[in-house]
């Protein structure tokens, strides 16, 4: 029987490879002839499934999108709603190897689509479904008396997600000061700002 090749799984592995090499190296690392060699592949083997460099670094930003989103859906939502805030955003920060390659990842991203319209569009795209989500939870915990009536999601999911940009950037170019247990600790203690409503909490 001929052999099943998965190509989603081929393509991921390919994605997967490239935010390696952005990590490791910026933009500059990303080639053909690299990808091919960090996953073992022919040269033709990678073309099948990206054919440009900015395929590779479209499917990149595109990774780990859907990475953090995977894990972002799998936050236990029977826990405190601070707790539950605390670990879906933590999705975002450097926090462990891999979330640290896909915050460089995004870095990287943030500095190109300045000059790369593409790329650009993108990044826009992808922050834009983040502030979409993370307002369409804000407002489902407002409507359930979780916090404050007065709280206006939208702004509430902006000021929420800047705060993660920061303390990402931080956290990648200053760990020392900024280790994953100070990036949470931060991030706890804007969260309990949070003006609760009128149901009652868990805690």
């Amino acid at each position: 029987m001929p052999k099943i090749v998965d190509h989603e799984e081929r393509r991921s592995r390919v994605a997967e490879a490239v935010c390696r090499l952005i990590a490791r190296g910026g933009f500059e690392a990303v080639t053909l002839r690299a990808v091919a060699a960090e996953t073992n592949s022919s040269l033709g083997a990678v073309q099948h499934y990206l054919k440009t460099r900015d395929d590779m670094l479209m499917a990149a930003l595109q990774h780990i999108s859907h990475s953090v989103t995977t894990r972002a859906e799998n936050v236990n939502p029977e826990q405190d709603w601070r707790d539950a805030f605390r670990d879906l955003l933590a999705q975002f920060l450097p926090l462990d190897q891999t979330r640290r390659i896909e915050g460089r990842v995004w870095l990287a991203f943030t500095a190109q689509a300045v000059v790369n319209p593409r790329l650009g569009e993108a990044l826009r795209e992808a922050n834009t479904t983040s502030h979409t989500n993370l307002t369409r939870l804000l407002a489902r915990a407002r409507d359930a008396g979780l916090i404050h009536p007065d709280l206006d999601p939208a702004d509430t999911a902006t000021d929420l997600l800047a705060l993660v940009d920061g303390l990402t950037m931080q956290g990648l170019t200053d760990p020392d000061r900024f280790p994953p247990a100070h990036l949470i600790a931060v991030l706890e203690r804007h969260i309990a700002r949070l003006p609760a409503g009128s149901a009652p909490s868990e805690r």
